[in-house]
């Protein structure tokens, strides 16, 4: 079984995300990353790339929908999480550039 990082690259191999900026891709970054265990949206990360991998779309629809859905009933759980989505929301794309070659930049630790 693939991680929930490798579920969410897949995802965008398949184009579902609009872009980095996709708000459901962040929120399900920040939920993989931060929640309890037992919040982290990875079944349905799982199932939706899963789905997209056999070319069924009705199935893949079904499971953005219900991705979708979790992460809006989850995020009420999480309102750090909702204030950091808001600031990410406002960030220039200058500002995403800069993050995204920091993130890049193999000297910078995942610690």
């Amino acid at each position: 079984m693939r991680t929930a990082k490798e579920d969410i690259a897949t995802i965008g191999e398949y184009g579902v995300w609009e872009d980095e900026r996709d708000p459901l891709l962040n929120a399900c970054v920040l939920l993989v990353m931060y929640a309890k265990g037992r919040h982290k949206p990875t079944m349905n990360l799982h199932r939706l790339a899963n789905a997209l991998e056999e070319g069924d779309m009705p199935k893949a629809q079904k499971f953005y929908d219900r991705l979708s859905a979790e992460v809006a009933s989850t995020l009420k759980k999480y309102p750090d999480i909702v204030e950091t989505l808001d600031t990410m929301s406002q960030l220039s794309d200058e500002d995403m550039e800069r993050i995204d070659e920091v993130m890049r930049d193999p000297s910078v630790s995942d610690d």
